[in-house]
């Protein structure tokens, strides 16, 4: 019960980020989006949506007309049984007991079966909105250069979503002076991991000082490598807590740290 509240509140955010890229232009979208807040069904397409890797809008527009549908036919000729939309079965299910009557049968549908003790890893429209958030589009900062950014632009259905993710890197970038260190967007070493994870399956990249750095590619590698020594030097960190932040052994830790202590002292004698 509290995961599918939590997921609803996740949705809500990106609901309004949206809304942030949508401006103030057309009253009637305007409001149709608004209405969007405050709709079970919206929301939760909106957390399914946060799954997807489209090739375009299309793509996106097909998925969410059939998770819109109130009702749907299925079975052996696929005209059999007429169903509810999954997506508000599914979380009435998760929050209401109800009496449901079969073809051969009647029984109680409750959501006991639900019930877990404990929390369970977060979803991925929470890990998504946790990440914006820690990286400052949730701002009024990180919201003026989202509206800045989106202002204008117009996304059809053949726009391959490379093109969307550049404008929503181009706006991390212009956010980049706002978050100062990597190890500084999340509450703990941990957290971070999980952020940096959450933001390379969807294929985000960093961009400090304006150059863009892909994990997957040698650069990419080579500056989280310095960002890893420059942490360790530092001395806030310790050698455990590194190699769970940047997923590695201690020892490859150690290994970093100490061939840049060499150099530098190479460096130095060098020049003296």
């Amino acid at each position: 019960m509290l995961e599918a509240q939590a997921v609803e509140e996740a949705a809500k955010v990106l609901v309004l980020l949206d809304l942030v890229r949508l401006g103030w232009r057309d009253p009637l979208k305007v409001k149709v989006q608004i209405a969007r807040f405050y709709d079970h069904l919206s929301r939760c397409i909106y957390a399914e949506v946060s799954k997807m890797r489209p090739a375009d809008l299309a793509e996106v527009c097909r998925m969410v007309e059939d998770m819109r549908q109130a009702y749907y036919l299925d079975g052996p000729n696929d005209v059999n049984w007429i169903f509810r939309n999954q997506l508000l079965s599914s979380r009435e299910d998760g929050l209401y007991v109800d009496y449901v009557r079969y073809e051969d049968r009647a029984a109680w549908s409750t959501p006991a079966g639900r019930d877990v003790l404990g929390f369970g890893p977060d979803t991925a429209v929470q890990r998504l909105v946790s990440a914006l958030h820690r990286l400052g589009v949730t701002s009024r900062r990180g919201l003026e250069v989202l509206a800045d950014g989106w202002a204008g632009q117009v996304i059809e259905d053949a726009t391959p979503w490379p093109v969307v993710a550049n404008l929503n890197a181009q706006v991390l970038a212009q956010l980049d002076n706002d978050v100062p260190k990597l190890d500084r967007l999340a509450r703990s070493v941990p957290d971070a991991r999980q952020i940096g994870d959450s933001l390379a399956a969807r294929g985000v990249r960093l961009s400090p000082g304006g150059t863009v750095y892909d994990p997957a590619d040698p650069m990419g590698k080579m500056f989280f490598k310095a960002h890893l020594v420059a942490l360790g030097e530092d001395g806030e960190h310790t050698i455990a807590e590194l190699a769970e932040l940047f997923s590695m052994g201690r020892s490859t830790v150690y290994r970093a740290i100490e061939r840049a202590r060499i150099r530098t002292a190479e460096g130095k004698k060098a020049a003296a």
